[in-house]
This record gives structure tokens, C-alpha cells and sequence, in this order.
């Protein structure tokens, strides 16, 4: 059986192959995943789905992990998270973003219970934001 640092670096893994398969498996069926800004999704199938939307809006969405500290079901990781948010049909490199992050991982008998995000994603936000203010601008 895989330990919680373990289990965490094969979802970390599955994050940076865009494996929703990976994901999945490694997700336990009341997963729960809570982000920034405290919001939080449970369930295996609703975070599948959640994945696959963020790949496709942030396709070359990955995670650098310099640092853990754990407990025996719970790591905290430290890092960075990069990407470059699709605007339309384009991946501008003006829409990149990096930041650095922060996650805390349960989990148990090698499945992720929760995935906390911890990162401020003002960066995200401007780029989505400046893409909705051209949008509406250009009709």
C-alpha cells in the first residue's frame, strides 16, 4: 500500500500527464477538493469532469513540488503551479502565469480523500478577466 507522500506524488503525476485516468483511480469516491478560495467539490465523477474542463482551459497546467512535511495520512506540499489559460483557440505566452502554491493531501490505503489548494490566483483571474472585457469589446 502506497503511503500518503506516495499516493500524493503519483496524483501529482497523473496532474503534470493530464491523466484523468490517473486521477481518477487515485481518487477516493468522496473525494473532496477545496480551492483558493475555500469552495469545494466531493465526489470522484464531479472532479473527473472538473479536470478534464481544467485541462482543456489550461493545457499545459503542471505543479513543482520543492518541499513536504507529513503526518501519517496528511502531507502539505510546496511549490509552484504554472500554465497558460486558452483564450478562444490561443495559447499566448501573455496568458502564462506561475505562482507559487501550496496543497494539503488526506489520504488512505493509497486513495486521495482531499485535495486542498492553497495559491492566490489573482493572476488567473486578470487573464480571464482581460479576455471577458475583449470579448465584449470586439461585439
Amino acid at each position: 500500500m502506497m503511503t500518503a507522500r506516495e499516493t500524493a506524488m503519483e496524483f501529482i503525476g497523473g496532474i503534470n500527464d493530464h491523466s484523468i485516468g490517473k486521477l481518477t483511480t487515485l481518487m477516493a469516491d468522496d473525494h473532496v477538493f477545496v480551492d483558493s478560495l475555500g469552495n469545494s467539490l466531493v465526489g470522484r465523477v464531479a472532479m473527473r469532469d472538473a479536470w478534464v474542463n481544467y485541462f482543456y482551459l489550461v493545457p499545459d497546467y503542471r505543479i513543482v513540488i520543492e518541499q513536504t512535511m507529513e503526518t501519517e495520512n496528511c502531507i502539505a506540499l510546496f511549490g509552484s503551479a504554472e500554465g497558460t489559460c486558452r483564450i478562444g483557440d490561443a495559447l499566448l505566452e501573455a496568458n502564462h502565469w506561475k505562482m507559487p502554491a501550496a496543497w494539503r493531501v488526506v489520504a488512505h490505503e493509497g486513495k486521495i480523500s482531499v485535495w486542498q489548494v492553497y495559491a492566490d490566483n489573482e493572476p488567473v483571474r486578470e487573464i480571464l478577466s482581460r479576455a471577458e472585457g475583449s470579448a465584449r469589446n470586439s461585439h
